[in-house]
């Protein structure tokens, strides 16, 4: 006749959940055969064993004295929660992009470099605050040269800062300008160095929204108008000179339009 079974104790089950924390799941043999819970478990068979803890395990224990038994696993999901890393702040405290105008101007006023900042210092002093795009570099770099021809900024050996006003008198700057304008490639030769003009030529202007366009207009147009002064000042082909700042003028004006239509 079959031994009828017992109900289990909390010493049964608090006795085998330490056996399978110490040996693992399936080795009811030797949790059996272990003298830390041999004792504890001598009416219980390697069945009993199994059935008992699919039972702890897929329940919650209900109350009472089994209560305050855990199991290796509600164990292990408690030290998952404990150890998981916590997100990183900086990904945390990552804020949207504001506009690059304001970009560029807190970048500038925050290292206060007397001899300017460079592209690459710019977006290392950015990219830990701001979500930047992945052509964040060229879509800076476009509006960067923007600010130098509208003369908010200047740019010397390719580090970019405020432009002064309050040094010198408005001759100088107007000299400045005459001077910029007669010999643009020559003071263009002096800012990046002769051994980095045609790389510099080289590297296309972005295009990848409809300001960097008229961005890319604009600064046609500005070397359009400082060849045409040159050229009227040596009285050489005028006619070719109007015609290249007829078309000039023909894409920004294209540029501006595309741009207010798509605000």
């Amino acid at each position: 006749m079959a031994r009828p079974k017992q109900k289990w104790t909390s010493e049964e089950e608090e006795a085998l959940s330490t056996g399978v924390e110490k040996y693992g799941l399936g080795r009811w043999k030797t949790i059996l055969s272990d003298p830390q819970f041999a004792s504890s478990l001598v009416n219980r068979s390697n069945v009993d064993l199994k059935d008992k803890w699919r039972n702890l395990s897929g329940s919650d224990y209900g109350s009472g004295s089994r209560g305050n038994v855990k199991t290796p696993w509600m164990q292990m999901i408690n030290n998952l929660l404990l150890t998981s890393p916590e997100p990183s702040r900086s990904s945390v405290e990552k804020r949207r992009a504001p506009p690059y105008k304001t970009m560029i101007y807190e970048t500038l006023s925050s290292i206060d470099d007397p001899h300017g900042t460079d592209v690459n210092t710019m977006v290392k002093f950015l990219e830990p605050k701001y979500q930047l795009p992945k052509n964040f570099r060229r879509l800076l770099t476009a509006k960067l040269r923007k600010l130098v021809l509208n003369g908010d900024l200047e740019k010397v050996d390719r580090r970019y800062k405020v432009k002064s006003t309050s040094s010198g008198s408005q001759q100088e700057d107007v000299d400045n300008f005459n001077e910029e304008l007669v010999e643009p490639e020559k003071r263009y030769e002096e800012q990046v160095g002769p051994q980095n003009i045609c790389e510099e030529q080289e590297e296309p202007i972005p295009t990848e929204t409809l300001e960097d366009a008229a961005n890319v207009a604009a600064f046609h147009l500005a070397v359009a108008a400082s060849l045409e002064e040159r050229l009227i000042k040596t009285s050489a082909d005028k006619d070719k000179l109007a015609e290249l700042l007829q078309e000039s003028m023909a894409m920004l004006m294209l540029a501006q339009d595309l741009y207010q239509q798509c605000k």
